[in-house]
């Protein structure tokens, strides 16, 4: 049923009282169901069918359920004297070994969402989903298309991280912290340099103003440069380019997460002269609690059949994605803005840039009845709707000095930034997704010579030297990198790429085996292995990899439209039709097409 679909995630409370047979329009009333997540709606799980999510897992209620939750008295005093003597009963059943060994697999469940065709009236579009781009990035373990190495995490690592604490429960002192807030670095608070909690301790999103470059006549910008390296020769009365860099250092999923049809994040800047007049702004809130519409946005934006803005979770009643951007863990982007300094703005421009993000405003009627007011309400009540202010995700700022055309005591005014080389490498990966590969490489270079031991770093330019066609260089940065870490796999495979270019399948097939058993798990290089196998027309090899990425991502699209083609060349009529329906379905359902 629609009640028992909904109830599975948000009210799990209605399963275990065998209560989830209301009728939609009366099961929001049931007491039981405003009981929200409690601690059974993790662990008294039994078993995760899949990592497809939609709620997918068995749920079972305990022995002593009737006692824990009697409404007589004694009962429970019961309940709770038998677990104090003996709570290793409790325990085996309340913690399964999954939810720490396979704990993000366990969190897909409810994370992940595709709205059914049923629940929704035969629309099927993409709903929220942190798991998958968790698990292809490498905060889920060494993935060969990373741009740099990470430490792996699983959701618990930034969500529930471990907090001392006087309980009973309590495993050498400490607890995981269940409040599943991602601001580690003020839940750390005063135990920030405690050994438990230090390695939890993140800063997810880093801003930094990167160039400000002047136009030239025809409007083209000088060539890339990162303003603590080269003067920037702007002078009063000049167009700029500005670059703005948003890197997504320690996030373990796109950014941003969650419910973001929900949720508004954009980034607002300002640019103000020595008068502290303002020279150039983007993305300011004005009196009627508006975000500026030339805005730069991540997120997403479902609409109805009408075109209006839905912000229901998971984007139920929508029928067009209109707006989806988000940027994806270890990567970076890349803001660009234009504008005119003025004649008189003085010797130095004050630039800032914050990351903001709100839920999304539901009714702009009410909202111009409560000018003034609206935007400073914290969780408050007005007109029967939930309001709240927005908050900050990242900040930067940076002085410029327009005689000397370069920034002012930078470490000291500028919160929350990264070192020059984190910036240059970052700048590298942001115009490299661009598809900017000349800029990328001088980015990358320019990284080299602050910093030439990081093996990432040569294997991002013979990426980039690939892209374009340049297998000279790209020899020289894998000789480079090879000298670094001789042992590294991820050398074998960009020579694999630099061998498929170049025409010489076999070769990087050869390759390619030699080091498959180290990415079991990784879509990417057996994506890569069968296509290659594919070109070869061998096609039931090309099949074997395909099906081994259904074995821990079964509605991957891609290898359902890889095995649909093996299916079609081999003549199985049979699988053919099943994987065309399969691969209809998720398109409708993951790309709404």
């Amino acid at each position: 049923s629609t009640v028992n679909y909904c109830s599975g995630c948000h009210a799990p409370a209605l399963l275990l009282s065998n209560e989830s047979e209301h009728e939609v329009a009366t099961a929001g009333d049931d007491l039981v169901a405003k009981s929200n997540i409690g601690c059974n709606a993790c662990h008294a799980v039994k078993r995760i069918n899949n990592t497809i999510g939609n709620g997918d897992y068995v749920l079972q209620r305990p022995r002593s359920y009737e006692h824990m939750s009697s409404d007589v008295e004694w009962y429970r005093r019961l309940f709770a004297f038998k677990l104090h003597v003996d709570p290793d009963p409790h325990k085996e059943f309340f913690l399964k070994p999954f939810m720490t060994r396979q704990n993000s697999e366990f969190c897909s469940s409810c994370h992940k969402l595709n709205s059914a065709i049923r629940q929704t009236q035969h629309l099927s579009i993409g709903g929220m989903n942190n798991y998958d781009s968790w698990q292809k990035s490498a905060f889920a373990g060494e993935r060969i298309d990373a741009f740099k190495h990470v430490r792996e995490h699983d959701c618990a690592d930034c969500h529930m991280p471990r907090m001392r604490m006087d309980d009973p429960a309590a495993k050498r002192g400490t607890v995981h912290d269940h409040s599943f807030k991602y601001n580690i670095l003020s839940q750390a608070g005063d135990d920030a340099d405690d050994p438990i909690v230090q390695k939890y301790k993140i800063n997810p999103i880093q801003l930094d103003v990167v160039a400000f470059q002047n136009l030239s006549k025809d409007g083209a910008p000088a060539p890339v440069n990162y303003f603590d390296e080269v003067k920037v020769n702007i002078t009063p009365g000049s167009a700029v380019r500005m670059e703005v860099l948003v890197q997504s250092t320690e996030v373990g999923h796109d950014f941003p997460g969650r419910y973001s049809e929900s949720m508004e994040t954009w980034l607002e800047i300002s640019v103000r002269d020595q008068q502290d007049r303002m020279v150039f702004q983007s993305g300011a809130i004005d009196d009627f609690n508006r975000i500026d519409e030339k805005a730069h946005r991540w997120g997403t934006v479902y609409r109805d059949r009408k075109g209006n803005i839905v912000t229901w979770p998971h984007g139920f009643s929508a029928s067009d994605i209109s707006y989806n951007h988000r940027i994806q863990p270890l990567t970076s982007e890349m803001v660009p803005y234009e504008f005119k300094i003025p004649e008189n703005c003085g010797s130095e421009l004050y630039i800032s840039a914050q990351i903001k993000q709100r839920r999304r405003q539901t009714n702009e009627a009410e909202l111009l009845t409560l000018k003034g007011t609206i935007a400073t309400a914290v969780n408050g009540m007005h007109s029967g709707q939930y309001v709240d202010t927005h908050k900050i995700i990242a900040e930067t700022e940076v002085k410029v000095s327009l005689p000397e055309q370069r920034r002012l005591n930078r470490q000291d005014d500028i919160p929350n930034s990264g070192d020059r080389y984190d910036i240059w490498f970052n700048y590298g990966i942001a115009l490299y997704l661009k598809g900017e590969w000349d800029e990328a490489e001088r980015a990358f270079l320019q990284a080299a010579k602050l910093r030439s031991t990081d093996v990432h770093l040569w294997l991002n330019l013979a990426r980039t030297a690939l892209d374009k066609n340049d297998f000279e260089s790209m020899e020289i940065y894998l000789e480079k990198s090879q000298s670094i870490d001789p042992d590294l796999n991820k050398i074998t495979y960009y020579r694999a790429l630099m061998a498929e270019k170049q025409g010489d399948l076999d070769s990087a097939v050869t390759l390619l085996r030699d080091i498959r058993k180290d990415f079991y798990a990784d879509r990417v290089f057996l994506l890569k292995l069968a296509e290659i196998q594919m070109k070869r027309n061998y096609y039931k090899r090309a099949g074997k990899w395909y099906k081994k990425i259904l074995e821990f991502a079964p509605d991957d699209l891609d290898a359902h439209r890889g095995l649909r083609e093996v299916y079609k060349n081999t003549g199985n009529d049979e699988g053919y039709q099943n994987e065309d329906k399969l691969v209809r379905a998720l398109e409708k359902a993951l790309l709404h097409e």
